[in-house]
């Protein structure tokens, strides 16, 4: 499920939106939904910097706010979420290219002028983000995309070894032979994505079937084929074990 995120000062356009789009996503069927309508930007800042994770954002340009406007709003919105989808609504078409100048990277600039042509426009900007949304997941099939603050880059699933949980908060690590990269993420959120593939061996790991070579049942250890291990918990022992019985009557 992806967040949206709607900001606008005006509280009757706020959950006229809120209401539009909520209807818009459940027609339709989107696995997108409306987790925070705000007419304070400094909520929707507090929000997802405390979760770091790719939404569409609804954001009102003339936000009555003494330090944000719409267009700063989103460069520091841009900042926490380089995957994110933001679509200004404003009543001032002439601001257009201050997108331009603060580097936002907005995908639509929709007038609230006409509510007909609004909402027609919002629901094509649904419609295009769901459709990047299937094309990104097709593509993360091979590779697995990490998403930081200042980059993006893409990790050939086969050479992953392993994910694990970092003494950081809300912070993973991928690990491969040649690297050891830092993330935001959530394990179960990473599992569901890429599926039988990799499987959870404790709740601090998530490992790559390729790389388990087998287990040490006493040392509640799984062995892997580059001479590491990782932790075992009691209760995976026999899923890592069918695992293992799958490979060697696949081999």
């Amino acid at each position: 499920m992806i967040p949206i995120h709607i900001c606008e000062d005006d509280q009757r356009m706020l959950d006229f939106l809120r209401k539009k789009i909520t209807d818009i996503c459940t027609f339709e069927e989107y696995d997108f939904e409306v987790t925070l309508a705000a007419t304070q930007p400094e909520k929707l800042l507090n929000k997802l910097s405390a979760n770091p994770t790719q939404g569409i954002y609804f954001l009102d340009v003339e936000l009555q706010d003494e330090k944000l406007n719409g267009f700063e709003l989103g460069k520091q919105i841009r900042q926490l979420d380089t995957r994110g989808f933001i679509v200004y609504i404003t009543t001032h078409t002439e601001l257009l290219s201050e997108t331009f100048k603060y580097r936002v990277e907005a995908m639509d600039y929709i007038t609230k002028d006409d509510s007909q042509h609004l909402l027609e426009r919002i629901a094509l900007s649904l419609a295009e983000i769901n459709n990047r949304c299937k094309q990104d997941r097709r593509a993360e099939k091979e590779f697995f995309s990490v998403q930081r603050m200042n980059d993006s880059s893409y990790v050939p699933l086969a050479e992953i070894i392993y994910f694990e949980t970092s003494a950081k908060k809300h912070v993973l690590n991928l690990v491969t032979e040649e690297a050891f990269i830092e993330f935001y993420g959530k394990l179960a959120d990473i599992q569901e994505q890429l599926g039988e593939k990799f499987i959870r061996t404790h709740r601090s790991y998530l490992v790559n079937c390729d790389y388990i070579a087998g287990i040490v049942k006493k040392e509640k250890l799984v062995q892997l084929t580059n001479g590491n291990t990782v932790l075992l918990s009691r209760n995976k022992i026999n899923d890592v074990n069918i695992r293992l019985s799958e490979q060697k009557g696949g081999a």
